[in-house]
């Protein structure tokens, strides 16, 4: 979420009496999981979906062979629909040159394959192989910023966070951050209008419903930081 807003105006009414703060927005670990889905894999439509109009319908700028590097072929390779050889040999080859797993699918797969891409062009996902993704790029400890652990990003055990802001009770939060920052009037700013609680949403859990309890379990373990330290129940 962005506040740069928020900072902008904190700096325009600085008091020097006033200790600088810390804070760190943070969500739902498994709501983080349905949004990605949501967002880079279109919810399970197929990726030929993603036109200029869907673009432009969801305020979306990234280019459709972003997407396909990025996310796209990952699932492809990780599912079984696309050989892994390549991705395999380079990165046992290169391993510590990687931090992302879009690095080595570009360094392994090089440039644009029209073949393999005309052979997917109608590809779609289910939330399932999207759950198993995440679960391999964990393995090869190569995630994605959209569903990397916050602890492991952010470093709590670290660096100081005076607040946390929870995306779920965001307007509540913030503005309890705004009062102790001494920022006048804070209903005058962007808030967004959608409110969940920490336990997300009954279509949030619908996405969980047929994953198997083995995988959800590792999944727990993968957010288990998450989950306690910013007060997170495993239900969604």
């Amino acid at each position: 979420m962005n506040f740069e807003w928020l900072l902008e105006e904190s700096q325009a009414n600085k008091n020097e009496s006033v200790t600088p703060r810390a804070a760190i927005s943070v969500r739902h670990p498994l709501r983080r999981l349905v949004s990605a889905y949501r967002d880079k894999y279109l919810g399970g439509l197929p990726i030929d979906a993603y036109n200029d109009t869907y673009r432009k319908k969801k305020y979306l700028i990234e280019s459709w062979y972003v997407r396909w590097y990025n996310y796209w072929l990952p699932v492809l390779i990780s599912s079984g629909r696309v050989s892994s050889e390549h991705l395999y040999a380079t990165y046992n080859n290169h391993s510590s040159r990687f931090d992302f797993m879009h690095e080595l699918i570009i360094t392994a797969y090089g440039g644009y394959d029209e073949i393999l891409v005309k052979n997917f062009q109608k590809a779609t996902f289910s939330f399932e192989q999207f759950i198993n993704h995440v679960l391999w790029t964990h393995e090869l400890k190569l995630p994605d910023f959209h569903w990397i652990s916050v602890f492991k990003t952010c470093h709590p055990c670290f660096y100081h966070y005076d607040y946390v802001i929870h995306l779920e009770t965001v307007k509540e939060d913030v503005r309890d951050l705004l009062s102790l920052t001494h920022i006048q009037d804070p209903d005058k700013y962007p808030f967004p209008t959608r409110h969940v609680t920490k336990e997300g949403t009954s279509s949030d859990a619908s996405y969980f419903a047929n994953i198997p309890s083995h995988v959800m379990q590792m999944i727990f373990q993968i957010y288990a930081l998450d989950f306690k330290l910013f007060g997170y129940s495993t239900y969604v």
